[in-house]
C-alpha cells in the first residue's frame, strides 16, 4: 500500500444521530493513522463537514423516507419501491467513489447500499432486531434488516450487553456476524453544574420533518409560561440563525460537540427525543432528561417504554406533553449512570477490521 489505509465513513441521513455517533469512529481512525473520507447526504453531510472541515467529503444519493404518526410498517411498505431504487443508486455511487478515491475499507452507519464495493466493510447498527409495533411485521422487518446487515463483513453494535444495555432487545444479538463495541458518544463527562443560577433547560430537536418542527413548536408553546431559561438546539446544521420568539428562549441552529458539551454542563435538564444516539450522549454525560418519543416511530416508542421503568429519565408522550411537570420529574430523578464504558471493545474491533485490509 503506497498510502495509509484510506477508509470511507458513510452514515445514514435519517436525523443527525447516525452522523454524530460516527464521530468517535472517525477520531479513532485518525488516531490509527488512517486517511478518512466522508460521504453522506443532506444535514448529516453538512454536520460532518462542519466537524471535520479538513477531510474530503462527498454526497451520496439520499433515501427520502417520510414518517407519519400512525401505521409505521404500512408507510414503509408503501415506500419500498423508492427505497430499493435508492439502494441501487447508493451502491453504484459507493463503488464509483471507492474506485476513484482508492478506498481500502468502508464503515457505514446503517446505510443500506454501501456494501459490496470490493473492499472490507463494516456496518454500524444498534438494531439487530427491528421494532414496528406489531409482532408479525416486526419479524418480517427484522429478517429483511438482518439480510442487509449481513451483506457487510461485520455488524458493529454500539451498545453493551446485559444490564447496562441502552437499546434493550433491539441490540440483543448472539450471532458470529455481530460485535458489541459499547456505546458511542462524541461527548465527554463534564464538571458539575454551576450553582446559584436560574434553571436552564436544554432542548435537543431532532429527527425527520415534519415531526422535528412539530416538536419544536410544542416546546415553544409551553416554554412561554415557565420560569426557566431554554436553549433550543434546532438540529438544523448549516441553517441561518433565527430570532427567538420568546424572551426566555435562545435558539441555535445546531451545536457541535464542544458546544453541546458546554450546554450540557450548564443545563439542569435536557428535553429531547428518545433517539438512540441521544440516549448514548445522555448516558455518557450522566445527564437528567425528559424524553419524548417521536410519534409513529416504534423504535423510539419502545425505547421510551424500556427506559420508563429504570428511574433514570422522565418519559412523556408528545400528545400528553406537560413540560413543567416533566422538567420537575426529571430533576428529581437520579439521572442516567455514566455508562459510556471503556473503548477497548471498539478498539479491538477496529484493529481487526484494519487488519483485514490488504496492501494495494
Amino acid at each position: 500500500m503506497t498510502h495509509p489505509p484510506r477508509i470511507l465513513v458513510a452514515p445514514l441521513n435519517w436525523g443527525l444521530g447516525h452522523a454524530t455517533r460516527s464521530i468517535p469512529i472517525i477520531r479513532l481512525l485518525q488516531e490509527r493513522g488512517c486517511e478518512v473520507v466522508l460521504a453522506s447526504d443532506g444535514p448529516a453531510l453538512t454536520l460532518l463537514r462542519d466537524e471535520f472541515p479538513n477531510l474530503p467529503a462527498y454526497p451520496l444519493p439520499g433515501i427520502d423516507v417520510r414518517y407519519g404518526e400512525r401505521f409505521f410498517a404500512l408507510t414503509l411498505v408503501a415506500q419500498m419501491p423508492v427505497l430499493l431504487r435508492a439502494i441501487r443508486r447508493e451502491r453504484k455511487a459507493v463503488r464509483k467513489l471507492v474506485a476513484q478515491r482508492h478506498i481500502d475499507g468502508v464503515i457505514s452507519d446503517n446505510r443500506f447500499g454501501s456494501w459490496g464495493s470490493g473492499v472490507p466493510d463494516v456496518v454500524l447498527s444498534h438494531q439487530w432486531s427491528v421494532e414496528t409495533g406489531h409482532p408479525l411485521s416486526g419479524r418480517v422487518a427484522t429478517a429483511l434488516h438482518r439480510r442487509i446487515l449481513q451483506r457487510y463483513g461485520q455488524c458493529w453494535i454500539p451498545d453493551s450487553k446485559g444490564e447496562d444495555s441502552l437499546a434493550g432487545k433491539l441490540s440483543s444479538a448472539e450471532d458470529p456476524h455481530t460485535k458489541h463495541v459499547g456505546p458511542l458518544s462524541r461527548l465527554s463527562p463534564s464538571p458539575l453544574k454551576d450553582a446559584g443560577r436560574p434553571k436552564q433547560v436544554l432542548v435537543i430537536c431532532s429527527g425527520p420533518e415534519p415531526l422535528r418542527t412539530r416538536f419544536e413548536e410544542a416546546i415553544l408553546e409551553q416554554a412561554v409560561d415557565l420560569p426557566h431559561a431554554f436553549l433550543i438546539a434546532r438540529g438544523l446544521p448549516g441553517a441561518s440563525p433565527s430570532p427567538s420568539p420568546l424572551p426566555n428562549v435562545e435558539l441555535c441552529a445546531h451545536l457541535d460537540a464542544d458546544e453541546l458539551s458546554e450546554a450540557l454542563r450548564t443545563s439542569d435538564v435536557v428535553v429531547s427525543r428518545t433517539g438512540y444516539t441521544t440516549l448514548m450522549d445522555l448516558a455518557a454525560m450522566g445527564a437528567k432528561a425528559l424524553l419524548v418519543p417521536t410519534p409513529g416511530q416504534p423504535e423510539q416508542e419502545y425505547l421510551g417504554r424500556f427506559h420508563a421503568g429504570r428511574g433514570w429519565w422522565a418519559i412523556q408522550e408528545q400528545a400528553d406533553l406537560d413540560l413543567a411537570a416533566g422538567i420537575d420529574e426529571a430533576i428529581a430523578l437520579h439521572g442516567a449512570p455514566r455508562i459510556a464504558g471503556s473503548t477497548d471493545d471498539l478498539e479491538r474491533a477496529m484493529d481487526a477490521f484494519l487488519g483485514r485490509i490488504s496492501p494495494a
